[in-house]
């Protein structure tokens, strides 16, 4: 009997195809309230990654003008050029045959037609098809799913407002077998375990499901790879009739290393065995543990009497028990250390900065520091020792900017001078989820050479922004690196810092789809008063009130726009030396950003293009006291 259905669904498969349809047609209702646009995806044995005109697929025009719904498949990602379509249709497998079992990814591309309106997603899914809807990033910031039968998906204004993009991902599971015939889903093919203190359990559910039509799925077997992870219940064989579930219960016991494996399940249904990835990252020792951020500080030797300070850090990289700090002496009057009123504690995971004091003698100086503590290897030593400084402290860019997460990007820092050592002594980050490296403290960069640094941002949502201060024997220290990241979507923003000798002012400006050019409270802006009186250093922003020649002024100004945008806009960049310093302009631009600074005559003397990162030095301040910055915003 079923070879004749078999015979019969070939036949039928074959007329389809002299009709132009498509084996398996999962059609999709897309809407932000407005219109409904409609969508598809499935699988044909004739599909490509790209364009089919046989199945119906075509490639569209652009997107329409801002303020209009609309939704579609990017396919350029898939090898096929700047194309998109209403329908995505692919081949199942590599060579394409049924029935078939995998997932295959689509990328949903939308313009909303207001800010952070959700977008619902009617489906029909026929039995064998799971759909998940993701971010293009590890599911951070959108995960939802798994979706099976009908119903309705949304995606949240509050991603829409961020993104314009995301997977849409399809499980397919024995589609083109026999109808009768049992499936076997899985709620997700990856379960991966948070981080726990070692001998700490963790348990997580997975679900599965029966998605055939007819007949009983039976599970016979369920064998884990690893020891790690176990898995309940376990008493064999289970039998889920169709369309039931069963919900497993996975347990990872946290070690000291990281472990991974699988989790194996024998059934009647197509496809067995089917596997599941399991994955544990490194335990937490339950600690207290003592690190710290360096092993010894080397101070600039100045004249005799003058006091200095660089910090270091101490870290509790436990995960239960409190550090205690219960001592710090030096062996050497001219170098102490504080805070010391002890006990100090430093709960697990968390970490505390100290810094150490020289007083400049009238030779050089070396010693330790001895820090007496609860955890093994107590008590800990920091090398201090005073040197003579003839290094120059040059660095660049000024300011990193981070156009998505996670991402690192370069730092270069020189040494101008000919014949001394620069000594990196510390690095401190204002926001823990910037991080550099190298950062084996400290770190010596010879006469002339240049070292790279490597910043980091780690996956974390929202923006982010911060600094990172570098500690050197050079003058100037501590230099400052100014980073900052900006979600793509409709608000974009760029940054000025305006510095006067060892003092600066961070400015920051961009569009927003609810600015106005007046003061807008809700995006931190807010008016300032006069400039203070000559002789002091100050920057601001001058708000476009009455062409600029208004008393609206403010660290912040945002201007109405939203993506995608091709616009020129003027901002004003104001400030006052003080009275020893010149000033220095320092931009870091989103990569939709380019633009010029000009003088208020129109460029006669000043026309400085900007992009990316950079710094200018502003010629006669005191005359050229505002610039025009004109900034073109490109989609």
């Amino acid at each position: 009997m079923k070879k004749i259905f078999l015979i019969l669904s070939f036949t039928l498969l074959f007329i389809a195809k002299i009709n132009g349809q498509v084996d398996f047609n999962i059609p999709l209702i897309v809407t932000d309230g407005t219109i409904n646009i409609q969508l598809a995806v499935g699988l044909d044995l004739t599909a490509t990654n790209c364009i089919d005109p046989q199945l119906g697929e075509s490639d569209l025009p652009p997107v329409p003008p801002t303020g209009m719904f609309d939704v579609r498949f990017d396919l350029q990602p898939y090898g096929c050029g700047p194309v998109s379509s209403y329908k995505d249709y692919r081949a199942p497998g590599n060579p394409p045959a049924y029935p078939f079992t995998g997932m295959i990814q689509h990328i949903l591309w939308w313009q909303v037609s207001s800010p952070s309106a959700p977008i619902d997603i009617t489906y029909n899914l026929p039995p064998g098809a799971i759909m998940r809807i993701t971010d293009q990033i590890g599911g951070v910031f959108l995960n939802i799913g798994p979706f099976a039968g009908l119903g309705v998906a949304t995606i949240p204004g509050s991603y829409t407002n961020i993104f314009s993009k995301a997977f849409l991902k399809m499980q397919y599971n024995c589609i083109g077998g026999f109808p009768t015939d049992p499936i076997f889903g899985i709620s997700t093919q990856n379960l991966n375990f948070p981080s726990m203190i070692v001998g700490n359990d963790t348990t997580l559910p997975v679900t599965v499901t029966n998605i055939g039509l007819a007949d009983t799925l039976s599970i016979t077997n369920i064998v884990s790879s690893n020891s790690h992870f176990i898995f309940a219940p376990n008493s064999l064989p289970i039998y889920l009739a169709p369309q039931d579930s069963q919900v497993f219960l996975v347990t990872n016991t946290a070690a000291v290393n990281a472990e991974e494996g699988t989790i194996q399940f024998t059934h009647n249904g197509c496809g067995s065995p089917s596997s599941m990835n399991v994955s544990a990252p490194p335990g937490i020792p339950p600690g207290p543990l003592f690190a710290m951020s360096t092993n010894s500080l080397i101070f600039i030797q100045d004249t005799v009497g003058t006091v200095d300070s660089l910090p270091f850090t101490i870290f509790n990289s436990g995960g239960v028990n409190t550090l205690y700090i219960n001592y710090i002496s030096s062996n050497n009057s001219n170098f102490s250390a504080y805070p010391n009123s002890f006990p100090i504690a430093i709960a697990p995971l968390s970490q505390q900065q100290f810094y150490v004091t020289y007083i400049s003698a009238d030779t050089l100086q070396q010693g330790t520091i001895e820090i007496t503590h609860n955890a093994p290897g107590s008590p800990s030593i920091l090398n201090v020792s005073s040197v003579y400084n003839y290094a120059q402290f040059h660095m660049e860019p000024m300011g990193l900017y981070f156009s998505s997460q996670p991402m690192t990007k370069q730092v270069r820092i020189k040494n101008l001078g000919t014949s001394d050592s620069l000594i990196i002594n510390g690095i401190v980050s204002s926001n823990s989820n910037f991080t550099v490296t190298p950062n084996s403290l400290p770190i010596f960069i010879s006469p002339g050479t240049t070292k790279i640094f490597y910043v980091t941002l780690n996956n974390a949502p929202g923006v982010q922004t911060g600094t990172i201060e570098f500690f050197h024997n050079a003058s100037g220290s501590p230099a400052e690196l100014y980073v900052t990241n900006q979600l793509a979507g409709p608000l974009s923003e760029g940054t000025i810092i305006v510095y006067g000798g060892n003092q600066h002012r961070t400015l920051l400006f961009g569009i927003d789809p609810t600015a106005t050019d007046g003061i807008d409270q809700h995006l931190g802006e807010a008016d300032l008063p006069p400039f203070p009186p000559p002789g002091a250093f100050e920057s601001k922003l001058i708000l476009p009130e009455n062409n600029f020649a208004g008393t609206l002024s403010s660290y912040k100004d945002y201007r109405f726009g939203n993506f995608p945008i091709s616009e020129t806009i003027e901002y004003r960049i104001a400030y006052q030396p003080d009275s020893n310093n010149g000033i220095e302009i320092s931009w870091i631009l989103p990569e939709e950003m380019t633009g010029v600074l000009l003088d208020l005559a129109g460029g006669v003397v000043i026309n400085v293009p900007i992009a990316d990162s950079g710094s200018f030095v502003v010629p006669n301040p005191s005359i050229f006291s505002s610039l025009k910055m004109l900034i073109d915003f490109e989609p």
